[in-house]
């Protein structure tokens, strides 16, 4: 929110909106994917004894699994900050009122 009037300034009205919305759901769900790739922090012990058992290329398989569950995770985290953004935007980037 508070780089959003510097973005209003150099993108124009309509395009720093969807900017703003942008970025306000981009780094949670960067932050999510890339805590599930690092690893299985917190994870039960069964699924590192599973993990154990297989080859090699299925452990990383297996680990890629831990990272597309952390990001639905941040999609949904994500896709309500969306409506966050959308109202950040327009309270930013508006001159008359919503939806102008």
């Amino acid at each position: 929110m508070a780089i959003a009037p510097l973005l209003v300034i150099w993108f124009g009205r309509m395009f720093s909106k969807t900017l703003i919305c942008a970025l306000i759901v981009f780094f949670p769900v960067l932050v999510n994917t890339m805590v599930g790739l690092r690893g299985r922090a917190g994870e039960p012990a069964r699924h590192d004894a599973l993990a154990k058992s297989h080859a090699p290329a299925n452990v990383a398989l297996f680990g890629n699994a831990f990272g597309v569950a952390r990001l639905s995770g941040g999609l949904r985290i994500g896709a309500t900050l969306s409506v966050i953004g959308a109202v950040v935007g327009e309270f930013v980037g508006s001159d008359r009122g919503w939806g102008s």
